[in-house]
């Protein structure tokens, strides 16, 4: 996080990098990764939307406080330099801005530098993903078939696991009939 002079600035940059943070650790509070019931889930939704809007609206508020008292503060001296200014001598500034030469290689080296960059961020994001994508692949292998392992399953989820697999065979259905796969349930024998 970069620094700042202001302490609402800083509290706002905090907010918005570390909320996701919160998120992680909601889930993991509630064992996210482990099945769980419908009851369940829609409380856990409901929690971590609560956390995004808090969050936000914190963020906001910082934002808004730190923006009225810049304005406060500088108000006056706003008013002043914009009396005393010149603005005879503005548009020969800005025409002169405006009819500067570029060399290509510089504008070229400019792209490639901000390409280059880019790209780079974008495979380590990729790859971050790709890991996290596998890792939870894994972990969701274990709660394939719910009712033939359920001696091995948290105490909590023994107890729901018919349920949790029902839900889910009725998800996959309506998933397999949406994406155009059949147009009708296939057996569940």
């Amino acid at each position: 996080m970069q620094a700042s002079g202001s302490l609402l600035v800083m509290a706002m940059l905090f907010v918005l990098a570390f909320a996701p943070l919160g998120v992680s650790v909601l889930s993991t509070f509630h064992n996210a990764n482990s099945p769980m019931t419908s009851g369940s889930a829609a409380r856990l939704i409901q929690k971590l939307a609560w956390w995004r809007r808090g969050s936000f609206l914190i963020a906001c508020c910082c934002l808004v406080v730190f923006l009225f008292s810049l304005y406060r503060a500088y108000r006056h001296r706003l008013e002043e330099h914009l009396d005393q200014y010149d603005w005879e001598m503005v548009w020969p500034l800005i025409r002169g801005l405006l009819d500067a030469e570029l060399g290509a290689f510089e504008v070229g080296m400019t792209f490639f530098s901000v390409c280059a960059s880019f790209l780079f961020q974008y495979f380590l994001t990729a790859m971050a993903s790709t890991d996290w994508m596998l890792h939870e692949t894994a972990v969701q292998w274990q709660f394939e078939n719910l009712p033939a392992q359920k001696s091995s399953l948290p105490l909590t989820v023994q107890e729901a696991a018919d349920e949790i697999d029902q839900v889910r065979t009725k998800r996959l259905v309506a998933l397999v009939i949406a994406t155009g796969s059949r147009t009708s349930a296939p057996s569940t024998t």
